[in-house]
């Protein structure tokens, strides 16, 4: 508990790495994560940024017929 308070921004996965190596406690993932969350140490997912992203244009309309052309590329082996 002292870690967590000492190193705020730690989450479990950090906190567990450090136990295990640092400390040498040989526990399950799955218990340290059950003591963890029942000590109210998890901390909150934050939401993840939006990405803006810019409007599409809309495509060409042909003024008549045969008036666009478009060429199709093909890889021959």
């Amino acid at each position: 508990m002292r870690l967590t308070h000492k190193l705020r921004n730690w989450r479990f996965g950090l906190c567990f790495l450090y136990l295990r190596n640092v400390k040498g406690y040989p526990r399950n993932h799955k218990r340290v994560y059950r003591i963890y969350r029942e000590l109210e140490l998890n901390l909150r997912i934050r939401p993840r940024k939006r990405l803006e992203r810019e409007k599409s244009q809309p495509l060409a309309v042909p003024v008549a017929i045969n008036t666009n052309w478009s060429m199709d590329f093909m890889h021959d082996q």
